[in-house]
């Protein structure tokens, strides 16, 4: 079976294998973990941690979270922060 899955940034999605960020643009990562323990043998109840790392990023967050992490307060709190970061650089 073809691996159909894609990675989007700014609005272009490119096929697995193709990570990394895009030229000229900031991309951060925040990856949710459930458990204590090395992050390389976790995952958040859907994808692993493996699954989820971008190299080329300038930062990366993980949250000990599940799946859906969007209201956890470690989430908002690191997007806060890249929001804060790139309001300064401009």
């Amino acid at each position: 079976m073809k691996d159909r899955s894609r990675l989007c940034h700014a609005h272009r999605c490119q096929p697995r294998g193709s990570e990394g960020a895009l030229s000229g643009v900031a991309a951060h990562s925040i990856i949710a973990v459930l458990g204590e323990g090395s992050p390389l043998l976790l995952n958040d109840g859907v994808v692993t941690y493996r699954s989820a790392h971008l190299e080329g990023v300038e930062s990366e967050k993980i949250v000990h979270s599940s799946h859906s992490m969007q209201s956890d307060p470690a989430t908002i709190q690191e997007v806060r922060r890249i929001l804060r970061e790139h309001v300064a650089v401009q």
